[in-house]
């Protein structure tokens, strides 16, 4: 008799452990966490060699990003920074990807070996995703300048209609 009891007293505890319902970080007060996704089409004039870019979308969408999931290129000059700023240009976010517009295409030379292209493209695709934060309020891309004096290709709000 004990032993029945103590059976339907551990099958009871465990059923109620099992439905007990989870808690939606809405309901909880807690924001959930975010990614924000950026693309831009970049241009250059073939004349002026000046850079045009142009918004695509942005938008966020929940999650986050993983650590050590987003590869920053080199500091080095012609690369380009992507920087993320609050309502007084401090920095909040930072990375660092090759200039879109500049490919390096590998092939097989005629002795068997691989060679090196360089290839300046007139327009290219930039996206890129930031774990987003509230505090996020602007978009600065610069091109690093081989003397370290970065210069500003391109500038913007982050205006999120989801939000």
């Amino acid at each position: 008799m004990k032993r029945n009891c103590l059976d339907i007293l551990s099958i009871t505890v465990l059923t109620l452990l099992s439905c007990h319902s989870k808690i939606n970080p809405a309901d909880s007060g807690i924001a959930p966490e975010k990614i924000l996704f950026v693309a831009y089409e970049v241009t250059r004039d073939s004349v002026s060699q000046k850079v045009a870019t142009k918004i695509l979308y942005q938008k966020t969408t929940d999650g986050q990003i993983k650590p050590g999931s987003i590869e920053n290129a080199g500091n080095e000059a012609g690369n380009w920074q992507i920087s993320l700023l609050d309502k007084k240009n401090n920095l909040v976010d930072r990375i660092t990807v090759e200039n879109p517009l500049h490919k390096k295409l590998e092939y097989v030379l005629a002795d068997g070996t691989m060679g090196i292209k360089e290839v300046w493209l007139s327009r290219a695709e930039l996206a890129f995703r930031f774990n987003y934060k509230k505090e996020m309020t602007k978009v600065l891309i610069t091109e690093i300048d081989p003397d370290k004096n970065n210069h500003t290709i391109f500038n913007h709000s982050i205006l999120l209609a989801d939000q």
